[in-house]
């Protein structure tokens, strides 16, 4: 029996959060609240969008499968050097579990099979649509550079949404006061506009 490389991707996406959860958890301890908070919406919305894409196939769900599927690869990755704070001899069966389930879905979600079906569900009644093949040189760099540049925007905002996250408190979202060593954002401006009832 031959396994169709889409639930083979579905099946992989839906374990990712068992297998690469505790890496991630293990990055997250000893974080604000809040950016713990922020951070694990952020990693469940995004997981969520790729199954409900995985689950409805369009050429839009496969742009967002393969935008974001190799992203949790590089999440996950950043979560076991963050979480074993560097020290690579306390890296986890669970963390190799996790960086091969999210390299494997990486995979499975670049194969040809998966594009066409994505692309054929885009068809209209009985028609058949094929995906074209990606040219070899496209496939050995400019096809990378394209991702990481369209994700450039994320690895922008991110860190900015979380450090908002940090500067609130937990009662009342009032902004909390930056360290003294520390100017506060925006200046005085800011610091008039946050203190105002």
């Amino acid at each position: 029996m031959r396994v169709n490389a889409t639930w083979a991707f579905r099946g992989l996406w839906v374990v990712l959060p068992v297998a690469a959860g505790p890496a991630l958890g293990a990055a997250l301890d000893g974080r604000n609240d809040s950016v713990a908070l922020v951070a694990s919406v952020i990693l469940w919305l995004g997981w969520a969008a790729v199954l409900v894409a995985s689950l409805v196939p369009s050429t839009v769900g496969l742009t967002v499968l393969r935008m974001l599927a190799p992203a949790a690869g590089v999440a996950t990755a950043w979560a076991v050097v963050v979480g074993t704070d560097a020290d690579f001899g306390e890296v986890g069966v669970g963390d190799v579990v996790g960086l091969v389930v999210t390299a494997a879905a990486a995979v499975v979600a670049m194969a040809p099979s998966v594009g066409d079906a994505f692309v054929d569900g885009s068809s209209y009644g009985p028609e058949r649509r094929f995906a074209l093949r990606v040219p070899a040189p496209v496939l050995l760099g400019p096809l990378e550079l394209t991702w990481a540049v369209a994700l450039a925007g994320v690895l922008v905002v991110l860190p900015a949404v979380l450090t908002l996250a940090e500067r609130r408190s937990a009662v009342g979202g009032a902004p909390a006061a930056p360290p003294d060593d520390e100017p506060a954002p925006g200046g005085a401006p800011a610091a008039v506009a946050a203190s105002r009832p």
